[in-house]
């Protein structure tokens, strides 16, 4: 178990939870700059990452800087996080290494709030509150990295100009004492543009899109009983392009897309038999479709000049 909150005051975690895993015994970094993590001599691949019953393939943000150097999981808005270095159970299917659990936390349904917080790479904002009569209630988050507004302001050429943003909002909606239906969303962007003159023209340009909606109904049938049914869409969208020019009028580029497209449907049984026991019973369904485009391409143009 890994308090959300507590991630914000770790020396070196840089408000992220995939940082923290990396501090247990069990976890180890998979570089000094970036936020994979390797579990037991495994690969950063052989993880499952989950958010609100939602499994994640691509976690990670600044992909061409840092190689993945942060997550798109806010801890503002994080209720907790689990991780699993072995024996996790049947539900989380054949991964060799790990499960990390992240699940979004409800707004407050008290009264209306708002908190915010910068550190040395972000700013966050959070605003949540109860909807009307006691029937619920809503939140809504916004993040984004801020060094690009400042080293654009000074520098020129040969630099590196990335930003990550992210939105996440969240409707929970209670339609009686036994039955509560929750909707969520994330929206997260990633740009990058490294351009330089110095020595050879080139550019490089890298974009990415993550977009995640989840629908949640939870039913108490009874003081043992409980079932959830959860309907859940991820979208993935990264486009990538390098361009040369050298001399003698030589000139390449090459372009690099790929998206992702996952529908997942799940329903989740459990009986509480005692407080050491209880037996879960689950049902899933899931379809991917993948999309990869390659287009490398290569000019030269010869200039020739007549002397008479």
């Amino acid at each position: 178990e890994i308090n959300p909150r507590g991630v914000q005051s770790i020396p070196g975690a840089l408000d992220d939870v995939t940082r923290v895993v990396q501090l247990y015994g069990s976890a180890m970094p998979a570089s000094d700059f970036t936020s994979f993590f390797a579990v037991r001599g495994g690969s950063p691949d052989q993880n499952l990452v989950v958010m609100d019953g939602i499994v994640i393939p691509n976690p990670y943000r600044l992909r061409l800087v840092m190689g993945g150097g942060m997550s798109i999981f806010n801890p503002a808005i994080t209720k907790n996080v689990r991780l699993f270095v072995g024996g996790f159970p049947a539900e989380y299917g054949d991964f060799l290494s790990s499960v990390l659990e992240v699940n979004s936390r409800d707004g407050n349904p008290e009264q209306v709030s708002c908190m915010g917080s910068v550190n040395i790479l972000d700013a966050t904002g959070v605003v949540e509150g109860p909807l009307l009569k006691n029937a619920g209630s809503w939140i809504f988050s916004a993040r984004r990295t801020y060094f690009d507004m400042i080293a654009n302001k000074y520098a020129e050429n040969q630099t590196a100009y990335p930003f990550t943003s992210d939105i996440n909002a969240g409707i929970v909606l209670n339609l009686n004492k036994s039955n509560k239906l929750s909707l969520r969303l994330l929206r997260s962007t990633e740009e990058t543009k490294v351009t330089s003159d110095r020595y050879e023209p080139i550019a490089v340009e890298e974009s990415s899109d993550i977009d995640l909606y989840s629908l949640t109904w939870s039913s108490i049938i009874s003081e043992k009983t409980t079932e959830t049914v959860r309907l859940g869409v991820y979208n993935e969208k990264f486009d990538y392009m390098a361009e040369t020019r050298a001399k003698f009028g030589t000139q390449s580029h090459g372009k690099y897309n790929s998206k992702m497209k996952t529908f997942s449907l799940r329903e989740d049984f459990e009986y509480k038999i005692n407080d050491n026991h209880w037996i879960n019973r689950g049902i899933s369904f899931s379809r991917i479709n993948s999309y990869l485009n390659f287009s490398p391409h290569s000019t030269t143009t010869i200039f020739a000049r007549r002397l008479i």
